[in-house]
């Protein structure tokens, strides 16, 4: 930004804010060739300042798309809204994409809008590759959020507060900023924003936070209030980093609605990790759209002797079984963890050239695709007849298969009919990999039955007999990238 010295006096104060952002992220200039930015714009000062500043930086600006999703909660306000949000778009130059929520879904609690506005915001991210989502909170929103996160009893990573630069996705460069700083910028250049009238409504907890008790704090703890949170939270940042690693694997089972792994291991982690563990489990299940438990309930529960098993909250259920915890959502049912949860599905290919990539596994490691001929050129391992990190399907077995982790209760598709299946889970246990190797496998499936896990599982059948192309799969566990 060596052109500052050309933007409004007003407004240094938030492309200072952005560059330090960018430089601390390494989001160099360059980075934004290969980019798509969106920025979350309500209307509101926060958001509208935002825009701005990054209309301000060509190299954001050139690739900066608004997302604005319509709430539907009041027609009038909603419709003013959403026409404020289109007119910034066209003064600026930039595309706008409006989303819409469910006009008949009933609730309209803080979170479900929350998670409906989520919802639409991924859904662009996910459908744009290497793309960043820029949104307006700040300082004071941060403060507020700290708050709330410790009388919820949110643990550790609730007194971090939000994140400035999320899963590499959800980027805040305000948050070092106050609310009163960005409405002064926005008067001084002339620069028009909403007021939003359900900030003053006492419904929303937040607005709570915001009217009541924050000008009560600041008037005990004079002069910052409230606003002196985000820097414990950033020291709780830096003496967590390190807690944070190796606890991701613990759970032997995940998928929507259903987590399960062992007790004592839970309780052998320090209370800090516990809480860790069960802030990164809840963000996966919100992912999935399901409404998260408050984490205290599950702590208590799990570190009581005996634990205390039944509800949890929000639909969740926990109980023990075999010595393991077992937490399930009434939405999924008891069941779930025989349902699988694939993170890759297969599609019938008519050409060789989109065959050839690489499939980035979520727990570690890649499955390389390469377009390979069927016949005498494919051997024994990669045809699945021997036990073998590779294996080749032909075209017409592709469509229904899906890539996925082994869950609770996987059969192994057998080639001998009458034959009994065999259990995926013992075959894992007699390989000899280790615990976190097991979980960490990919499994190839069709209609739930395992049909290749690289390493321990060969193909079912052969696909040497069949004519044209065929799809080589070869596994490269994370330790040897």
């Amino acid at each position: 930004m060596n052109s500052r010295d050309k933007h409004p006096p007003d407004f240094r104060i938030f492309l200072e804010a952005l560059r330090i952002f960018l430089e601390r992220n390494r989001l160099s200039d360059a980075t934004w060739r290969d980019f798509k930015a969106f920025v979350g714009v309500s209307g509101g000062a926060d958001s509208t300042c935002l825009l701005y500043t990054l209309s301000m930086f060509p190299p954001i600006r050139n690739v900066l798309t608004i997302l604005h999703f319509n709430h539907q909660t009041d027609p009038h306000r909603n419709k003013r809204e959403e026409d404020f949000v289109k007119d910034q778009a066209v003064a600026l130059g930039l595309p706008v994409i409006v989303g819409y929520r469910e006009k008949d879904l009933p609730d309209c609690s803080e979170e479900t809008l929350r998670r409906e506005r989520y919802r639409f915001f991924n859904l662009h991210l996910d459908e744009t590759p290497h793309s960043i989502l820029f949104l307006g909170h700040h300082l004071s929103d941060q403060s507020e959020t700290i708050l709330m996160n410790l009388f919820r009893n949110r643990g550790p990573r609730g007194l971090m507060g939000m994140q400035e630069f999320r899963e590499g996705r959800y980027a805040r460069p305000f948050l070092s900023l106050t609310s009163d700083e960005i409405r002064k910028g926005l008067q001084e250049q002339g620069i028009d924003y909403l007021r939003d009238p359900s900030n003053e409504d006492s419904r929303y907890l937040r607005n709570r936070i915001r009217n009541e008790l924050a000008p009560l704090i600041r008037e005990i703890f004079p002069p910052k209030g409230i606003d002196s949170l985000p820097a414990l939270a950033e020291q709780i940042g830096r003496e967590l980093t390190t807690e944070i690693k190796n606890i991701k694997n613990l759970p032997d089972h995940e998928s929507r609605g259903t987590i399960l792994m062992s007790l004592s291991l839970f309780r052998f982690l320090s209370p800090v990790r516990q809480s860790l563990l069960l802030e990164d489990l809840w963000k996966h299940q919100s992912r999935w759209g399901l409404p998260i438990p408050p984490p205290g309930n599950i702590l208590r529960s799990m570190n009581r002797n005996p634990p205390m098993t039944g509800p949890m909250g929000n639909g969740w259920y926990a109980s023990i079984q075999s010595g393991r915890i077992r937490l399930y959502h009434s939405e999924t049912g008891e069941d779930l963890d025989k349902i699988l949860s694939p993170f890759y599905r297969f599609e019938p290919l008519d050409t060789k050239s989109n065959m050839d990539h690489n499939i980035k596994l979520p727990k570690g490691g890649i499955i390389r695709l390469e377009p390979s001929p069927s016949g005498e050129t494919t051997n024994m391992w990669e045809s699945g007849r021997k036990i073998s990190r590779q294996c080749v399907l032909s075209q017409e077995e592709l469509s229904g298969l899906v890539l996925g982790y082994p869950f609770l209760g996987a059969k192994i598709r057998s080639s001998v009919s009458g034959k009994p299946p065999k259990h995926l889970n013992r075959e894992l246990l007699k390989s000899g990999l280790c615990r976190q190797d097991r979980s960490q496998t990919p499994v190839l499936y069709k209609n739930g039955e395992a049909l290749w896990v690289p390493g321990v599982v060969p193909l079912p059948k052969s696909p040497l007999s069949q004519t044209g192309w065929g799809l080589k799969l070869t596994y490269f566990p994370w330790k040897e990238l």
